[in-house]
């Protein structure tokens, strides 16, 4: 379980994780792992940089991003940090 707990500031990755686990391989000879081919510019939809990122880093990661690997989604800095709005004087309840 401990495998598939996520923080809830990320809940927003939408992010599959799969485990495989094979009883029967032998422990003198531990797999280390498979190799699962996957096209990334197929399989993400978008990419959130880490808020601190200098604006110039962020900005070469997202030219980097679309002209040379072609990724066409949006590529933006994330707003985890962020304060949440205030109204009347209270921060709602699904910013908290």
């Amino acid at each position: 379980d401990l495998l598939f707990l996520k923080r809830s500031a990320f809940k927003h990755e939408q992010e599959v994780r799969a485990l495989l686990y094979c009883d029967d391989a032998p422990a003198a000879q531990p797999q280390k792992g498979w190799t699962i081919e996957v096209d990334g510019l197929e399989l993400v939809e978008s990419v959130l940089l880490d808020p601190r990122v200098p604006d110039h880093f962020g900005a070469a990661m997202k030219s980097y991003l679309k002209r040379t690997i072609g990724f066409k989604g949006p590529v933006q800095k994330s707003v985890l940090y962020t304060k949440p709005p205030v109204i009347n004087g209270r921060v709602p309840e699904e910013d908290l």
